[in-house]
């Protein structure tokens, strides 16, 4: 749900890392959304009920990433790579602190 603090600290993270706009002012928009796919959260759901399935990469339209997506070439650049490390350890940084 994005009425948890859960969510509110992950989109504190993303916006600590992914900034928009001249020089990086503007925090982008984090927003929930419907992940289609399987990922590994399937194995934890009875465990708790509020699993969060994010991934902080940049897709880059004009470039050609959605075409790669699960596809031959697929690939992430080192920038975009970098910073969803940065996010992930600041997730885990604010909700260990709890």
């Amino acid at each position: 749900s994005s009425h948890t603090r859960h969510f509110a600290q992950l989109k504190q993270a993303i916006q600590e890392v992914w900034r928009t706009g001249a020089e990086g002012t503007s925090a982008v928009a984090v927003v929930p959304f419907l992940m289609t796919g399987g990922t590994d959260s399937k194995h934890y759901a009875d465990l708790t009920p509020g699993i969060l399935r994010f991934l902080p990469c940049e897709v880059n339209k004009g470039a050609g990433d959605l075409s790669r997506v699960h596809s031959t070439g697929e690939r992430v650049t080192v920038e975009s790579f970098l910073k969803a490390i940065c996010t992930y350890r600041r997730v885990l940084e604010l909700m260990g602190s709890e």
